[in-house]
């Protein structure tokens, strides 16, 4: 994705996620633009003829969270906490749909002259997630009324998501009416990715921070921390018996059957399958798999962490969960199960966190003799590792809230932090 190509428009700054390429190949059919009017029409009707005034739950300290992956970066986090001490907005609709409708409706001449600026291929990125495109200005406005008629209550607004378009109301609204916000890195990130405009913001690494700085995407206080979603694996135990294969929407099934199929005749039966939490297999996938005696991880149910720890090799495609093996000193093995050509987004070929397999035979020799992880290049993507708060990142975070409370936060920053003069604090 490219930031600075849609930042200038205030529509595709917000969505501009959808301009990403793992976003765009599975664009298929995108609707008409008639279409994507009368679908819009059809649900300003509905909510109108029943309308809906909901408002979140607010207390002076809410976590914003919306995926499995923001959970598992939060959650260490607010359950250290009292439960009426904050508040958990866990999905993007908890505000008036009927609200949300009717600004969105007063915005389409705005959303039209955008549209008509926009080169022909970004048309059907709009027509394909046309709910995104045609109702984030809605969004954005309700967002606006509730955070200015409650910003004096609110003392930390936390999120784990730093790009996709309910966040970005969020963090643009946030600051408009000078509300403190935090960041939890829940992900691996590219230099694509927008700004940094939190308050303060708890990155992974040194990796994290070099990717935001290349560009001067960097405000507010950087401290790299580690991830909290790292914590639990201090008390992970690894048993290393299976061979894992974790797949995502960019993913060619017909590769990954085929890589299966190879291994297991070769002698390698012990694989575990796990596609990604927002790709659902269809029924002749899963039994073609089935067949062939794979398992499956489910996503949804077993965390990264706990999947790895059955591994005694990872071989993915373009992921982030290359990271999470390192982090657990199992080795991983990049392999291109899509149709175009390798790009390593993340930079885990280049900077030595994974080998590229180009063929079977290379994955095959991974699979009967993994290669060891080196623990010298963990620290640049985990800035706990070797320090004592390896493990206790979500203490470290959970202090920081309760000093920042009291009006201490800077001081508590200085006590175990040092301020490095590239920009970031690090640990003492």
């Amino acid at each position: 994705m490219n930031y600075c190509r849609y930042k200038n428009n205030f529509i595709t700054r917000l969505c501009y996620e959808f301009f990403d390429y793992s976003w765009i190949v599975k664009i298929k059919k995108p609707p008409r633009f008639l279409g994507c009017i009368k679908i819009f029409i059809h649900r300003l009707f509905h909510f109108i003829r029943y309308p809906d005034f909901r408002e979140p739950c607010i207390k002076d300290l809410i976590f914003f969270s919306t995926s499995v992956n923001n959970n598992n970066a939060l959650r260490p986090i607010w359950t250290k906490l009292k439960p009426q001490e904050y508040s958990v907005w866990e999905c993007e609709n908890i505000f008036s749909e009927t609200k949300i409708a009717i600004y969105s409706f007063l915005h389409l001449p705005s959303f039209f002259r955008m549209y008509e600026q926009l080169p022909v291929e970004d048309r059907l990125v709009v027509r394909e997630y046309n709910y995104w495109f045609m109702n984030v200005y809605g969004y954005y406005k309700v967002i606006d009324k509730f955070l200015k008629k409650n910003r004096n209550k609110i003392k930390l607004l936390v999120l784990a998501n730093d790009h996709s378009p309910v966040n970005q109301c969020i963090i643009e609204n946030c600051i408009k009416h000078n509300i403190k916000t935090m960041y939890v890195q829940h992900a691996s990130i590219d230099e694509e990715f927008p700004p940094v405009r939190f308050t303060y913001s708890f990155l992974d690494g040194l990796d994290t921070y070099k990717k935001y700085a290349s560009k001067k995407k960097v405000s507010g206080t950087a401290i790299l921390s580690g991830s909290s979603r790292f914590d639990a694996l201090k008390k992970q135990l690894c048993v290393s018996e299976y061979i894992g294969i974790a797949i995502n929407e960019l993913d060619d099934f017909s590769k990954v059957f085929d890589l299966c199929e190879f291994l297991i005749d070769n002698g390698i039966t012990d694989v575990i399958l796990r596609p990604h939490p927002r790709l659902e297999l269809q029924k002749e996938d899963m039994e073609r798999f089935n067949n062939l005696g794979i398992l499956f991880s489910d996503a949804k149910v077993e965390n990264s962490f706990s999947f790895i720890a059955k591994l005694k090799l990872l071989i993915s495609n373009e992921s982030s969960i290359h990271l999470d093996a390192l982090l657990m000193k199992i080795p991983s093995v990049q392999y291109n199960f899509s149709k175009d050509s390798f790009k390593d987004v993340y930079s885990f070929v280049k900077k030595g966190v994974v080998p590229l397999c180009e063929n079977y035979e290379k994955v095959l020799k991974e699979c009967i003799s993994p290669h060891n992880v080196s623990p010298e290049i963990i620290k640049e993507w985990n800035a706990a590792y070797g320090t004592k708060y390896d493990g206790k990142v979500s203490d470290v975070i959970f202090n920081f809230i309760k000093n920042l409370r009291d009006g201490t936060e800077k001081e508590y920053i200085d006590s175990i932090f040092k301020f490095n003069t590239k920009g970031y604090y690090e640990y003492k």
